[in-house]
């Protein structure tokens, strides 16, 4: 069932902190969480970097890295020496969209 409500982003702090907690446990993700709570996406990711769920943006320096493709029959494989996974998955999303 679709709403066609306008998403909430008016709660208090502590509101906030409960749908988060509430959305770590959800099997979904964060933005159908949001969804099914009528909660706005962007206002949801503010506070759980607010209330240090998440780590802020760091900033990094400008670097290349050797990423090797390995192809097999069912997947693909990337063999780095680069172990942040906040960067890979970063990469992957800007790569496959």
């Amino acid at each position: 069932m679709e709403s066609n409500l306008k998403p909430i982003n008016k709660l208090s702090p502590e509101k906030w902190r409960e749908h988060v907690l509430a959305a770590q446990k959800f099997e979904g993700s964060n933005f159908e969480y949001c969804k099914i709570h009528n909660l706005k996406h962007s206002t949801f990711g503010g506070y759980k970097k607010k209330l240090g769920f998440t780590p802020g943006r760091q900033r990094r320096k400008n670097e290349f890295i050797q990423v090797t493709p390995v192809l097999s029959e069912k997947n693909v494989k990337i063999n780095s020496d680069f172990t942040d996974p906040a960067w890979l998955a970063e990469f992957l999303k800007k790569l496959f969209n």
